[in-house]
């Protein structure tokens, strides 16, 4: 269970960064014996709130100019 755990926040924050967290998830999946396509999808699933949460953290970033003139 740590061993989820810790892939778990290290593969969200790293895709939070810049990407790549399923490199960590889903060989950790894959170590405690999860078949290799249930573990693709769900690496794919709890990296999820990751990409979420980083859309909040950028949204400056993403929100269009406006248009003044």
């Amino acid at each position: 269970m740590l061993l989820l755990l810790a892939a778990g926040l290290v593969g969200g924050a790293c895709n939070a960064i810049a990407g790549g967290g399923t490199f960590f998830t889903f060989p950790a999946l894959l170590h405690v014996g999860v078949p290799p396509v249930a573990a693709n999808a769900a690496s794919a699933i709890s990296i999820w709130p990751g990409h979420a949460t980083s859309l909040l953290g950028y949204r400056e970033e993403l929100r269009l100019p406006s248009r003044r003139g």
